[in-house]
């Protein structure tokens, strides 16, 4: 049981050690707004805004009159993960998520977005 214990305290204490170096490898690269410039200038369009930012997350969020949409983005360790959020009051809450390697071109992020995001609003009928 102690060695049970001792494994989750060890583990629980990599993960942060881990994650401190992943903010600090992000912030000698500019942080996520310059390491990502091209991916988060795509997906801030007119009438949005970065409403959070650290050396590991960015999100943005466009609010309108009966929508709200944010796009989260985080990179833990080499991962980067990017959950669109779109939360309306007809059509009710609809999410998707991408896991990309940090170094994916990131013209090539934006088409597989884009590609989901229109199969996505296809397979609803274009209600959203």
């Amino acid at each position: 049981m102690v060695w049970i214990i001792f494994a989750a305290v060890l583990l629980f204490c990599f993960t942060l050690l881990l994650r401190s170096e992943t903010a600090k490898k992000i912030g000698s690269q500019g942080g996520m707004l310059i390491k990502y410039n091209i991916l988060i200038n795509y997906l801030t369009f007119e009438g949005s805004k970065i409403i959070y930012n650290t050396n590991t997350a960015v999100i943005i969020e466009a609010r309108a009159q009966n929508v709200v949409t944010t796009y989260q983005i985080i990179q833990a360790f080499d991962l980067l993960s990017i959950e669109w959020k779109m939360n309306s009051v007809f059509t009710g809450v609809h999410k998707l998520k991408w896991n990309f390697n940090e170094n994916v071109n990131q013209h090539e992020m934006i088409r597989i977005i884009e590609n989901d995001l229109a199969k996505y609003v296809a397979n609803l009928g274009g209600l959203i």
